[in-house]
């Protein structure tokens, strides 16, 4: 799954694991981030990764800052209690914002299994 566009991601990844064609997931009994991610993985029995592309979104579209550490609680949650061999998170944002992930690191704790990697600015090559 890849999300771009950013409403309270648990709402959004919860209605895009639901809506996954020729998967039939029940979430119907999940509130928490976790908890979906638990259903999924039991439900389809392979490890799940979610791609959350263009992330400054997150904080551009989520101005409470209630509803962003709501988030982050949830987030460090599924890192505490799902290690990599069940689900994995790659997090792709603008350099400008890679400073606001710092919401992440105080509650989360980033642990040996996350590692940053920079990209080059992507475009045709000269020549």
């Amino acid at each position: 799954m890849v999300f771009r566009d950013y409403g309270y991601p648990t709402d959004v990844i919860k209605n895009g694991l639901t809506s996954l064609k020729n998967i039939n997931l029940d979430l119907s009994n999940c509130q928490s981030l976790l908890e979906c991610l638990q259903a999924t993985r039991q439900q389809i029995k392979r490890p799940i990764v979610i791609f959350f592309d263009q992330f400054e979104r997150f904080f551009l579209n989520l101005k409470s800052s209630e509803e962003r550490q709501r988030f982050v609680r949830e987030f460090a949650e599924c890192l505490r209690n799902m290690n990599a061999l069940e689900m994995n998170f790659f997090i792709a944002i603008r350099q400008d914002f890679y400073g606001n992930l710092g919401e992440f690191w105080r509650e989360s704790e980033f642990n040996t299994e996350s590692y940053p990697h920079y990209l080059e600015t992507l475009g045709e090559k000269a020549g």
